[in-house]
This record gives structure tokens, C-alpha cells and sequence, in this order.
């Protein structure tokens, strides 16, 4: 009986010391858009190694495993990587959205998918997409989405890629978003535009908001075009997460009654340089997820649970 009694005194005092806390496992999910196109996926998965390999080099033990992981499109998705974690008793999650900017994609269907929020008219959409809705017993967290001082660090070193000391440039900048949100992508446009041509000593930069789908040709060219009136060399950077602006211009078409003019032949008289790059591949993206990543566990380290307060 006596030992009986020792025996769960110092089980209680493990618990009150947060001795179960121990054993919580947490790990990382990285979520991007996804796309058919295996080009676009890759440089993406890549940042699953980057960013454990930043933790491992912090000695972070505190996470269990990191992964990537696209909500549409194509493999792993969401429901079957968080499945996946769950198995290996990951029961804290930790969800970075790697999207550029706010969109429908972060404030609704990503926590739908999730189970975080509920909207019939969401959920009915989702599901006509094929996406697979999250079910697990997970605490789950939700974290920014990249946030604008590692993009416009990226960008930077974009504009230094296509410039030389022949010629004064002017800048462009594309971004590419859901409509509904053009403001919040020209507000961030100009933030980034301003700190680039103040940085570099250009004189000139305009942007426009290509949306989803075919939008170059109607958003875009107009903007370049307009800025060749008053400058001899454009350079054309993008806010696109792992797809160069370069392929989209030349993947572009005009029609003008039976011709089509590709985008080759649409610049091919005009000193206008696209970034063949967008903000992937580069490591900074990683090291901008382990910091997130290491915020939230300082947050989780230093919260004196509810129950124990006096």
C-alpha cells in the first residue's frame, strides 16, 4: 500500500513539473497551391529538406518531422501528409501557408480543409475540386503567410540578375493573385517597388495584378509597353512562388484577326528583360519558415497552461 502511494506521488509530481509535456510530439506542415506541372512542384519540395536541415543545424529537438504538402492538384496533399503525421504520433501541428500574400486560399479554404472553419458554400466547392477534407484528433496551428521582407530581399537580388551598367533601367513588377485582393497586392507592390528602385537608384517602377488564368496579355503587356514610351530597358520581375515570369511572357499570345504574335516576337524589338526565376528556388524562403517555426515553439515553451495559473 505504501509503495502504491509513492508510486503516484511521484507521478503527480511529474505531471505538475509538465513532465507530459515531454511527450507531446510537434511537427511542421508546409502547405503551397500546387500545380499539374511537376516544374512548379519541385522547387517547392525542396523546401521541405532546406528547412529541416536549418532545424537540425539549430539542434531543434523539438520537432519530429517537417513536410511539404499541396492543396490541390497533386500529391501529398493535405489530408493524406497530415494522415501520414498522425501515424507517426505527431499530435501538435504546426501549418505554415507558403502562399505570397492573403487570398481566399488562406482565410477560408485552407482552415475548411483543415476543419477549422465552416462554410456550406466553401465546403461545396472544395469538394466539386476533389480536395480531401482533414480529420484528425491534431492540435493544429496555423501560422503568416511569407511575409514581405524576405520577398522583397529575393526580388532584389531578381533585379540585380537581369541589370547592367549599360544602360538605365526601369522596373516592373507583376504580381499574381485571386481577384477581390488587388488592393492588398498594390499596396504591397509599391511597399517592394519603393525599397528596390530607393536601394538600387532606379528612377522608375510600375506594377500590375495579373490574376489566375490568361491575364499577361491584358494586365501585364500594357504596363511594359507603357513604361518603353519613357525608358529603353524594362526589367520585369514577378511575386509568383515557383514560376519565373520569363515563361509566362514567352507562353503568351496575341491575336490580331488570323495571327497569333507570340511574346518572343511581341518584345523582340524592345530591350525588356524577364526574371527567369520566381521567389523559388531560393533558400530564404526556408530560413523564413524555421524562423516561424522556432517563434511558435518559444511561444509554446514560455505559455503557462490555463489550468495552472493561480
Amino acid at each position: 500500500m505504501r509503495y502504491r502511494i509513492s508510486l503516484m506521488a511521484v507521478v503527480l509530481i511529474l505531471f505538475s513539473a509538465g513532465f507530459v509535456n515531454a511527450v507531446e510530439k510537434r511537427g511542421v506542415l508546409i502547405v503551397a497551391h500546387g500545380a499539374p506541372s511537376e516544374a512548379w512542384n519541385q522547387p517547392v519540395l525542396v523546401v521541405e529538406k532546406q528547412v529541416k536541415d536549418i532545424l537540425d543545424s539549430e539542434q531543434s529537438e523539438s520537432i519530429t518531422a517537417v513536410r511539404v504538402a499541396f492543396m490541390e492538384f497533386v500529391e501529398p496533399s493535405i489530408a493524406s501528409t497530415i494522415a501520414d503525421m498522425e501515424r507517426m504520433g505527431i499530435n501538435r501541428l504546426y501549418i505554415l501557408p507558403m502562399f505570397v500574400g492573403p487570398s481566399d486560399h488562406t482565410f477560408y479554404d485552407l482552415p475548411t480543409i483543415l476543419g477549422l472553419h465552416c462554410d456550406k458554400h466553401i465546403v461545396e466547392q472544395l469538394r466539386e475540386e476533389g480536395i480531401e477534407f482533414v480529420d484528425t484528433d491534431m492540435r493544429l496551428t496555423i501560422g503568416p503567410v511569407v511575409d514581405v521582407n524576405t520577398i522583397t530581399e529575393i526580388l532584389s537580388d531578381r533585379v540585380l540578375e537581369l541589370m547592367d551598367d549599360s544602360t538605365e533601367s526601369a522596373l516592373v513588377i507583376l504580381s499574381h493573385g485571386a481577384h477581390g485582393y488587388e488592393t492588398r497586392w498594390e499596396q504591397q507592390s509599391k511597399k517592394i517597388g519603393a525599397h528596390i528602385c530607393g536601394t538600387l537608384g532606379m528612377r522608375f517602377f510600375d506594377h500590375a495584378f495579373v490574376g489566375m488564368g490568361q491575364g499577361f496579355v491584358a494586365n501585364g503587356a500594357p504596363v511594359i509597353f507603357r513604361a518603353l514610351q519613357e525608358h529603353e530597358c524594362i526589367l520585369v520581375v514577378s511575386m509568383y512562388l515557383s514560376m519565373g515570369v520569363e515563361k509566362l511572357a514567352m507562353n503568351c499570345s496575341v491575336s490580331m484577326g488570323k495571327m497569333q504574335i507570340g511574346g518572343a516576337e511581341l518584345f523582340s524589338n524592345h530591350d525588356v528583360r524577364f526574371a527567369s526565376r520566381g521567389l523559388l528556388p531560393d533558400k530564404r524562403i526556408a530560413r523564413w519558415a524555421a524562423k516561424k517555426v522556432g517563434e511558435w515553439l518559444d511561444i509554446l515553451d514560455h505559455t503557462v497552461p490555463p489550468d495552472s495559473r493561480d
